[in-house]
């Protein structure tokens, strides 16, 4: 039984074949991808994978630039869309860039950005972030609610929770010797 080109048992061979697989924004020229055989689009936070012939499966902007440039990514390269759509791997919105160089430009970029991708990184931000020793001691002692210091410290409600029942930023243990002076 023959398959149709492009799919997991023939692979991609050229950016031609990866065109075939997206739908073609034309008010901003995004190429956005859909998932194996033409199906459903691609799932926003999930890792965007195509099988590449002779590669296996990687990540789909990186295979994209590969295709591109006919090289594969310079090492410590990442690569890095240069639009706001999570799926668009047109070649010309796909640049290879460090990492420094991209959060700069996610920095720079915000005011550019739709409220949509703010909000993303936002969220991306809240679940990295840390509290200082003050904001620890606050949390456990308030008798505010978990939502309202959320708000409070901008992080989610469950990390205040967590903060709480000691499952992060816990106490230090005492040392046993310390307790036979």
């Amino acid at each position: 039984m023959a398959h149709a080109k492009g799919t997991h048992l023939d692979g991609i061979r050229t950016v031609d074949d990866v065109r075939e697989r997206c739908v073609v924004d034309h008010d901003t020229g995004c190429w956005h991808l859909r998932g194996g055989r033409g199906g459903k689009p691609m799932v926003p936070g999930r890792p965007q994978k195509i099988w590449i012939h002779g590669r296996g499966c990687i990540s789909a902007p990186k295979a994209v630039w590969e295709l591109d440039h006919g090289k594969p990514m310079p090492k410590g390269r990442r690569a890095v869309r240069t639009c706001d759509s999570f799926d668009c791997v047109k070649p010309a919105h796909i640049r290879a860039m460090t990492h420094s160089d991209a959060q700069r430009r996610i920095i720079g970029g915000w005011h550019d950005m739709t409220p949509a991708r703010q909000a993303q990184l936002v969220r991306i931000c809240h679940m990295r972030r840390r509290f200082t020793p003050e904001q620890v001691a606050e949390m456990r002692h308030s008798t505010e609610t978990a939502v309202a210091l959320a708000r409070k410290f901008g992080c989610r409600a469950e990390q205040v929770r967590d903060v709480r029942n000691r499952k992060t930023y816990r106490d230090p243990v005492a040392s046993v010797w310390g307790l036979a002076a």
